[in-house]
């Protein structure tokens, strides 16, 4: 499932349809609402690619920061190596 596909199915389905309950309690809708449009715009957010996952994380300097490649670092222009 893709998060465009998570974020419709939160919006278009499960929002208008399941009873609100936490811990068998009634939520309040409004508290519903706001949990629920947090989840969907987390679910917006562009994925973050580590440079250990990155198309080019085997490089000793990345080609658009310019700077060494750490293991557990991330850029704006990182691409999931293809598997």
């Amino acid at each position: 499932m893709t998060r465009e596909e998570a974020s419709e199915i939160i919006n278009n389905y499960f929002f208008y349809t399941v009873l609100p309950r936490c811990n068998g309690k009634v939520v309040n809708k409004r508290k519903l609402e706001e949990a629920i449009n947090m989840a969907i715009k987390a679910l917006k957010q562009p994925e973050i690619v580590k440079c250990e996952d990155c198309e080019f994380g085997e490089w000793r300097v990345c080609p658009y920061s310019a700077v060494f490649i750490q293991p557990d670092g991330f850029c704006s222009r990182g691409r999931r190596k293809e598997e």
